[in-house]
């Protein structure tokens, strides 16, 4: 399966969209299918598998030297054709590490996903200074007509320190 190209004086483009007319007038066509091999394939628009991440991003907080709460992500496949994602990694930054179990989708690479099925993805940070910082997770995958896409899911993280301060009134008895 392809894209589908048409003719513009010489330079084959592929094509934005198709028209069918009705009497007189002239409407946007939802689909177009053509024969193949005694099937009826469907060609534009073109099959393709999207990435949908639910929730689309994602906030943590933890202490330093310490390991936040887990928090799952579903993934799913919202295209016409199977998704086949390349690779999943959360991009580490100084102030906290990511850490992305890829174990609901059944690894971190060359992983297949049907139309309308879903994996998911567990998501913890490791703080490593006190700050609150954003970073990414990046799912590289190909849609297809599209070929490879990157995209991101936005992680903010708190890192609190490990002591709690204590103010006292009045300060003298």
């Amino acid at each position: 399966m392809g894209v589908l190209y048409e003719n513009n004086s010489g330079t084959w483009d592929p094509v934005r969209g198709l028209w069918v007319k009705d009497g007189s007038s002239w409407s946007a066509a939802e689909k177009a299918f053509i024969k193949q091999n005694g099937n009826w394939v469907q060609v534009y628009p073109a099959p393709a598998g999207i990435v949908t991440a639910t929730p689309s991003s994602l906030t943590f907080s933890t202490y330093i030297n310490a390991t936040s709460n887990t928090q799952r992500v579903v993934i799913s496949n919202s295209g016409t054709d199977n998704l086949t994602i390349n690779s999943i990694t959360g991009i580490n930054i100084p102030e906290f590490l990511l850490n992305v179990d890829t174990t609901g989708l059944g690894g971190s690479s060359n992983i297949t996903i049907a139309p309308g099925d879903s994996g998911y993805i567990d998501v913890a940070i490791y703080g490593q200074t006190v700050s609150t910082e954003s970073s990414l997770i990046s799912i590289v995958y190909n849609s297809g007509v599209l070929g490879i896409v990157n995209t991101s899911i936005p992680v903010t993280g708190t890192t609190l320190a490990r002591y709690a301060t204590i103010s006292v009134n009045p300060t003298s008895v």
